[in-house]
This record gives C-alpha cells, sequence and structure tokens, in this order.
C-alpha cells in the first residue's frame, strides 16, 4: 500500500471513531460545556484565577472546608499545613510605580498571618507578561511574609519560563497540563459524593485538556491510539504529522484571503502578506489609499508574539508618535511597545501563540471570527492615524 493510500485509510479509521463517539456525546449530553457556552475557556480572571480561587478557600461556599486546599498544597508540593491560611483573589499590593519595582495585583495570594509565609501565583493563559511582573511579587512577600518558605508561583498552560527570565528566575513554575489537571482530577475524585461539585470539576478538567491540547474523551483517545499504533497505520501517522505547519500557516492564509476580499473597494488600497505567514517577520500589511502608510499585522516570534502597529515612510516625530499612542491606548490589545523603526506598535495578546493546532482555532480563522476583529482594529487604527495626521497638519 502506498503512503497516500495509507494514510487515506489511516484518516477513514480516525474519522469512524470521531463519528461514533460523536454520536455517542449527542445522545447523552456529554458534549454540554459552560465554559464553551459561556466563551470563557481560556479567560485567566473570570474562570481560572476565580474558580481555583474559589475552590482553595475553605470559607467559599462550596462548604467543603478545606479539602480541596489540601490537595492543592500536595500537587504543587507545598508541606505545610493548611490550617490557617488565607485565600485572596486579585490582591492589589499598590499602584505600579515608574521603575515597575513595586505595586500590580496578584491573582492568587495564600497566606498565614501567624506563620510569616505567603504563597503568590500568577495565572497566564495567552496574555501577555507585565515586566518585572514577578519581581514585583517577590518584593512583596518578601517585605510582607519573613519566612524564607515565601514563593512565586508562574502557573502556565506548559509550565513555561518568564519571559523575563534571566533578569529574575526567583519563582517556581507550575503548568495546568501537569500540576493543575492531577489537582482537578484529585479533588473530583474525593467529591464522589458531591454530584454537582463533581460535575463541575469534570468539565472544567474537559476545559484544561482542551487549552493543552489534550483530548478530554479518555475512551475515544484510547481506541485513536490503538488504531494509530498499529503497524500497518504507525508510517502514515508520523507522513501526517510532518503537515503540522503546512495546515497551521493554511489557516493564517485563508484568513489573509479573507481580509483581502473584505477591504475591496474602500480606503485600504491593498492587502499584501508574506508567502510564509506565522514565522518571525511575516506580516500582513494594509496600505493605505494615497498614503505612504502600512497598517501591519505582524509576528515578532515564530507562531508565538503578534502584534499591530503602523509603517511609515518617513519617520514620524516623537510628537506624532506620543499623539498616537495616546490616540490609541483606547485599544487594550496589550502592552504598548516603542520600536524606532514603527510610528506605533501594540501587541494583541489574544493573537499569541495562534493558530493551535485544534478544530477550534481551524473554525475561527476560516469563519470570520478573526476577520470581523482585525478589520474592525485595521479601520479604527486608520481613523485614528488620519485624524493624528491633520492634528500635526493643523499645528494642534
Amino acid at each position: 500500500m502506498s503512503e497516500i493510500s495509507s494514510a487515506r485509510h489511516l484518516l477513514s479509521q480516525v474519522n469512524l471513531v470521531v463519528q461514533n463517539h460523536e454520536k455517542f456525546q449527542k445522545e447523552t449530553g456529554n458534549a454540554f460545556s459552560f465554559t464553551h457556552a459561556l466563551d470563557i475557556e481560556s479567560d485567566e480572571v473570570r474562570l481560572h484565577t476565580r474558580l481555583i480561587g474559589y475552590l482553595i478557600n475553605p470559607k467559599a461556599g462550596h462548604f467543603q472546608g478545606d479539602k480541596f486546599l489540601k490537595l492543592f498544597f500536595k500537587a504543587v508540593d507545598i508541606k505545610e499545613d493548611t490550617d490557617g491560611f488565607k485565600i485572596e483573589i486579585e490582591k492589589s499590593i499598590g499602584k505600579i510605580d515608574r521603575d515597575n519595582e513595586e505595586g500590580g495585583r496578584i491573582d492568587l495570594l495564600i497566606s498565614h498571618e501567624k506563620k510569616r509565609i505567603g504563597f503568590a501565583i500568577e495565572v497566564k493563559i495567552y496574555a501577555a507578561e507585565q515586566e518585572k511582573q514577578l519581581k514585583r511579587y517577590s518584593k512583596y512577600l518578601t517585605y510582607n511574609f519573613k519566612s524564607e518558605e515565601s514563593k512565586v508561583y508562574f502557573l502556565t498552560l506548559e509550565g513555561n519560563e518568564s519571559q523575563y527570565h534571566q533578569e529574575f528566575d526567583k519563582y517556581e513554575k507550575i503548568s495546568f497540563r501537569e500540576h493543575i489537571h492531577k489537582w482537578i482530577e484529585s479533588c473530583r475524585l474525593a467529591s464522589v459524593d458531591q454530584p454537582i461539585i463533581r460535575e463541575t470539576l469534570t468539565q472544567y478538567l474537559a476545559n484544561i485538556k482542551r487549552l493543552t491540547n489534550q483530548n478530554p474523551d479518555k475512551n475515544m483517545e484510547t481506541e485513536l491510539f490503538e488504531i494509530v499504533t498499529t503497524k500497518d497505520n504507525i508510517k502514515a501517522y508520523f507522513s501526517l504529522l510532518e503537515l503540522q505547519q503546512k495546515v497551521r500557516q493554511r489557516m493564517v492564509i485563508n484568513l489573509a484571503e479573507d481580509l483581502i476580499t473584505h477591504f475591496k473597494g474602500t480606503r485600504i488600497l491593498k492587502v499584501e502578506y508574506s508567502e510564509k505567514l506565522g514565522i518571525a517577520h511575516s506580516s500582513i500589511d494594509f496600505i493605505l489609499q494615497q498614503e505612504s502608510v502600512r497598517i501591519r499585522l505582524y509576528w515578532l516570534t515564530n507562531w508565538g508574539k503578534v502584534g499591530i502597529g503602523i509603517m511609515c515612510s518617513e519617520k514620524l516625530t516623537p510628537e506624532s508618535k506620543n499623539l498616537l499612542r495616546n490616540s490609541l491606548n483606547f485599544l487594550k490589545l496589550g502592552a504598548y511597545r516603542d520600536f524606532a523603526d514603527w510610528g506605533w506598535f501594540m501587541n494583541i495578546d489574544e493573537l499569541e501563540g495562534r493558530p493551535l493546532l485544534n478544530e477550534k482555532d481551524w473554525n475561527r480563522f476560516g469563519s470570520g471570527f478573526w476577520k470581523d476583529k482585525i478589520s474592525n482594529w485595521v479601520e479604527q487604527i486608520s481613523d485614528t492615524y488620519l485624524e493624528v495626521k491633520k492634528k500635526m497638519e493643523n499645528g494642534i
């Protein structure tokens, strides 16, 4: 059998398994997800920080006391008795100073007044990390909790390093994939006689698996694994894996083509895009009519950080750049970046690491979801740039 025939046969087998399990989910209602229904699957504050904080709080309305906190301590290897610990969500530690050395808001603070111990947890899903964020939290713990057992935890999907790791490394990495997954599973098992809590935790666990690209359906995962790892199918499986980056690029090219169609006949004269979208320094450019200006959707790293900015053929004055920055602050897409060659630039936290290789992102990049968002940003940036240009020409 040729490689193409083997790949087709494998895909046919996989598709049959997926269809059978989708039929089962439809019949049983197992596909229902409150996080998906509310569109909060990756919301760091409204879902993850608050739900984790609620569960580990012995005084919360779940009436399970410190049961979940004990299991959390075990999952992240905190060797402390849970009695007397206080939980605070989005703890304000003052206004961030000019040098980013103090202040901020700690996502989760677990503290013990008598023992003088504090554990600060920073939750990061897709949002950009603030400069010196973990260092500020560490300074707060040092000043307010004298114990050497105090610690900053950096919670990400995969247990990543802080992007400022070289400047500050006194923190511990924990992940949703390993630590939170293990903790929620243990909480679920400990709630066997609490059906509402158990089912809520089951749905949250499935949400974590989706975010970390794990199959929420264990039975389907096992069945697919057995199919893929047979002698006849394994070669075809590895051949398909080699297509991952091409599939990812196709998703972004589909988006670029949709944007070209969207802006036909508008004041955006032309939309152009790089041959290999998604890799570092690739871009989708929106060229304004009668202006030597491009609004550029720009990949700073390979399938990582993404931003949007204004490129001008003539270098803008500091006054013009400041006026643009102040005028575009309303966008709130991510951190402002002061690049010498750009008139204005802002990170897009929502697009960092996108697209993921899953069905949800395939649909979002092909259904108009991202096309609508990006075209709206481009139009707002274009309007603002023209207003600022007019003000500068009139000497305002």
